[in-house]
């Protein structure tokens, strides 16, 4: 190879390797340029997500919400009575207590499943268990009597809830038994007259809707009351039989 010793003259022009050495520094208005161009795509990109989360997630995202903001309690109806020829009673339903837990605010599960379990007469580990699942809303008892649902309340422990039942009893125990029937925990009936005219006495439940906030906390509430069912009337003498 030779060796290129040519030497610029004073005031020739650099040659095109000097120049790509000594590059120019961008114009203000080429820098705005790539500022702008950089927004816009920043900004293309944020409205296809938006589009994307309000357009093809939207339903998702809707119904995760409602799940996450409301609770609906059913309200039982009270189911019709059954009377004997002169209007005594032989089946009524009373009021009780069903014992429900916010999983997300009891604090110590291990503690309150042991001081609710003489209580409730439900298993210690069966109580853990439901406090500890992954379930917001659970129910620890079904249909508790009046009393013992007022001790359960005196314990004052935070996401432990009631909800008022009607629980199905016969004031004359076992008279006419055969005849009468009995129903199921659902007051729902399963044998009898209780079972034959199930659908009239049964009535129509009610719902209450909660509206809860991040924290679990209820801050609104609004109720379809129940319809109640309709009394059975019989030619059967209490006395009598």
């Amino acid at each position: 190879r030779t060796r290129d010793t040519r030497v610029r003259r004073r005031g020739e022009p650099l040659d095109q390797t000097e120049d790509q050495m000594k590059a120019r520094p961008l114009t203000t208005q080429e820098r705005l340029t790539v500022i702008a161009a950089v927004l816009l795509i920043w900004g293309v990109g944020i409205g296809a997500r938006l589009a994307h989360l309000q357009v093809v997630d939207h339903s998702w995202y809707v119904d995760r919400a409602i799940r996450q903001q409301e609770r609906t309690v059913e309200v039982a109806a009270t189911r019709g009575r059954i009377l004997d020829a002169f209007g005594r009673e032989l089946a009524r339903s009373i009021e009780a207590r069903s014992v429900y837990a916010t999983v997300s605010e009891i604090k110590d599960p291990a503690g309150t499943a042991r001081r609710l379990a003489a209580l409730l007469e439900v298993d210690e580990k069966t109580l853990l268990d439901r406090l500890t699942s992954e379930r917001d809303f659970v129910c620890l008892k079904r249909k508790l009597d009046i009393e013992i649902a007022e001790k359960v309340a005196a314990l004052e422990i935070d996401g432990i809830d009631f909800v008022t039942e009607n629980k199905r009893v016969y004031p004359k125990g076992e008279l006419a038994s055969h005849v009468l029937g009995f129903c199921g925990v659902d007051e729902n009936g399963l044998s009898g007259l209780e079972r034959v005219f199930d659908e009239p006495m049964r009535g129509q439940n009610g719902r209450v809707v909660l509206a809860t906030d991040a924290r679990r906390k209820i801050y609104d509430s609004a109720e379809i009351a129940p319809t109640p069912g309709g009394d059975l009337h019989l030619t059967i003498d209490e006395v009598a039989q």
